[in-house]
C-alpha cells in the first residue's frame, strides 16, 4: 500500500454482503425466528445498494495492485448491481427460507427516539442507515473490475447463504 503512492482516493459503499455479513445474515435471521412477526423497521422503504464482499475486495485491490496509475485521483461509489428496499430483502429472506410472518412496522421516529438514549452503538448505526442509506446513481464498481468480472447479485449471494436442500435419492422398494 505504501509503495502504491495512492493519496487521493475515497471509496464510499453501503452495506456490504456475503458470509457472516451481518447485514443479509440479519435478514435471514429474522426470517427464521420463530415468532410469528417480522419487525420493519419504518415503512421498509429505505433503499440500499449491498455490494457483496468479494467485489468490494476486488475493487480496492484493483485501486492498489492492479495498474493505478490508470485511475485519477477521485472519490469512487462502490455499489452492488441491485437496489432493493428493506421490505424486499425481507420478502427475499422470507420466500428462502419458505415461511411467511406477519410484518409489524416501526414507526421511524420511535427508532430514531430510541437511538438516542440507546448505549448499543450498532443500534444506533441501523437506524442511523434507515436515515441515511446508500443508494447511488454513479457506480464505479463495474468499471473498477475486469470487463468480463460481473458483481454479484443480492439473489446469488443469497443462495450463497441459505443453499438449497440437497437432493434426496428415493430408492424404490418393490414386492416380489
Amino acid at each position: 500500500v505504501k509503495a502504491s503512492g495512492v493519496t487521493a482516493y475515497l471509496l464510499r459503499t453501503g452495506p456490504l454482503m456475503g458470509a457472516r455479513d451481518g447485514f443479509l445474515e440479519r435478514f435471514l435471521a429474522q426470517a427464521r425466528a420463530g415468532s410469528p412477526f417480522l419487525c420493519v423497521p419504518g415503512y421498509g422503504s429505505t433503499l440500499v445498494q449491498p455490494l457483496h464482499v468479494d467485489d468490494f475486495a476486488r475493487c480496492v485491490a484493483r485501486v492498489f495492485l492492479d495498474k493505478p496509475q490508470e485511475l485519477t485521483p477521485d472519490a469512487y461509489s462502490l455499489a452492488g448491481p441491485d437496489t432493493a428496499a428493506y421490505l424486499d430483502l425481507l420478502d427475499m429472506a422470507l420466500a428462502r427460507v419458505k415461511r411467511s410472518k406477519l410484518k409489524v412496522h416501526a414507526p421511524l421516529f420511535a427508532l430514531k427516539l430510541l437511538a438516542a438514549i440507546s448505549p448499543v452503538r450498532a443500534f444506533k448505526d441501523r437506524v442511523a442507515l434507515l436515515y441515511e442509506a446508500f443508494c447511488t446513481d454513479k457506480n464505479d464498481a463495474p468499471r473498477l473490475l475486469e470487463p468480463q468480472e460481473k458483481l454479484v447479485s443480492i439473489s446469488r449471494t443469497f443462495d450463497e447463504l441459505v443453499p438449497a436442500p440437497a437432493q434426496s435419492i428415493g430408492y424404490r422398494i418393490g414386492m416380489s
